[in-house]
């Protein structure tokens, strides 16, 4: 007779052994994309302008207001860019698209290292990351994450785009040796390099959907080999457009991106312009990229445990506080740290509150429109700043008017719904009339 208790026993270390077995490879999941994420657009572009921008703009004589309108474009382009990558990563997975991207997106960074005396030129070159870079974006990444982990999903999210802050407080500084030692064309091909290396071995070896029951406890094939079958619970984007949620989310985005990504790409030259090497100034960019580490890590712990748009409004408070500091000339080391925090929660805040509010059905494609509205705050940021400059000579006014921005961003966040469609757990299947105004 069969010895019943011996095979429930075995059925519940077999249970045990997926068990672990997805939870090591789910965290492995979480460190490739951090791994990744650490060479995404941001660090590896965004946050080293600052440092490309004095030596072009004394190369060629272009003002920096000129110089920043590659990044406008860009960001009007990412609205279109965003979501098609989400779609593209909903439809084929992260491995069929990633690679792709990254390639052209290091082609991208060389051709800018070759840019002729042409301003238009430089300007599209610029303007054309915003496509090539788009598929190496934490959109790309927080998707598989997302289905990887549910219980913890915030503190994955944090970990995985964490690697985003790592290279915004390491990238600077190599980029500035390169600049400094070998000129700025250099720089940008040592970029390019820099992007294969790390992020392709990442992409091809450890970031990967999961495959059919490799979830423990899902009842669903998290991504069915040809797509078109996949139930993933969640709402579509027709519904999810039509919410003021998505509405009041996508607008807090925009400001808040505008105020953090503006400020950061020209923290450089506002404090070169103060009297700082530009060695110091670039080095002042590791304490930006420290604290937007601690965002990430802390705000993602804070999110699982707290109503996480209240915890979002604090942080960019707080930043706002910062941006004060600096436009005032006080404490310029504490004031870009409250804007590194902030940075680092806000990226998590989008990804997070995506799954929480619109599930996963449409996940990939809804964040893509909420980093398309972050691309727009990417494009406005460092144009308004560079015009005020090249208008006054100086950022104090426009740095004022930028911590109003940031409040009014914060406040947007308070009027979201204090619950959550699509709690831990949630077993809801897709629908367009789930109620998200509460």
């Amino acid at each position: 007779m069969p010895d019943i208790n011996n095979s429930s026993n075995t059925s519940g270390l077999d249970a045990d052994a997926t068990v672990s077995k997805h939870g090591r490879r789910a965290w492995m999941v979480v460190a490739g994309s951090a791994a990744a994420l650490s060479v995404s657009v941001v660090p590896l572009f965004m946050s080293t302008s600052g440092v490309f921008l004095k030596p072009i703009s004394d190369e060629f004589g272009w003002s920096r207001g000129a110089i920043s309108a590659g990044v406008a474009i860009g960001g009007l382009l990412s609205v279109l860019v965003q979501p098609m990558v989400g779609s593209a990563i909903d439809k084929w997975g992260v491995r069929r698209v990633v690679p792709v991207g990254v390639i052209l997106m290091a082609l991208n960074l060389a051709a800018l290292a070759v840019t002729p005396a042409v301003l238009g030129v430089y300007v599209l070159l610029v303007a054309l990351l915003a496509v090539t870079g788009g598929p190496q974006n934490p959109v790309s990444y927080v998707k598989t994450v997302a289905r990887w982990v549910d219980r913890r999903r915030g503190l994955a999210i944090g970990l995985a785009v964490t690697g985003v802050a790592i290279g915004q407080a390491v990238i600077p500084q190599y980029a500035q040796y390169l600049v400094g030692l070998f000129g700025w064309r250099a720089g940008y091909f040592g970029l390019a390099a820099l992007l294969l290396i790390v992020a392709l071995p990442c992409v091809l070896g450890l970031v990967r959907d999961p495959k059919p029951g490799e979830v423990p406890g899902t009842t669903v094939h998290p991504l069915a080999a040809d797509q078109a079958t996949q139930k993933l619970t969640g709402i579509s984007v027709r519904s999810a457009l039509r919410n003021r949620t998505f509405w009041l989310l996508a607008s807090s985005v925009l400001l808040a991106t505008m105020v953090i990504v503006g400020t950061t790409i020209h923290a450089v030259p506002l404090l070169t312009d103060n009297g700082w090497s530009p060695a110091e100034a670039a080095g002042s960019l590791a304490a930006l990229g420290m604290a937007s580490i601690a965002g990430r890590i802390f705000a993602g712990l804070l999110y699982d445990r707290f109503h996480a748009p209240k915890v979002g409004a604090i942080v960019f408070a707080v930043a706002c506080l910062g941006i004060v500091f600096l436009a005032s000339g006080t404490a310029p080391i504490f004031a870009l740290i409250t804007i590194g925090f902030a940075a680092g929660a806000e990226t998590d805040l989008i990804a997070f509150l995506a799954s929480r509010y619109f599930g996963l059905h449409s996940y990939s494609q809804l964040t893509g429109y909420l980093f398309g509205a972050a691309g727009i705050g990417t494009g406005l940021g460092p144009v308004v700043l560079g015009t005020a400059f090249d208008v006054n000579g100086t950022y104090t006014s426009v740095l004022f008017l930028f911590a109003g921005a940031l409040l009014i961003a914060a406040a947007l966040l308070l009027f979201l719904p204090k619950t959550y469609p699509f709690p831990t757990g949630s077993k809801a299947t897709e629908s367009g009339n789930v109620s998200m105004t509460s």
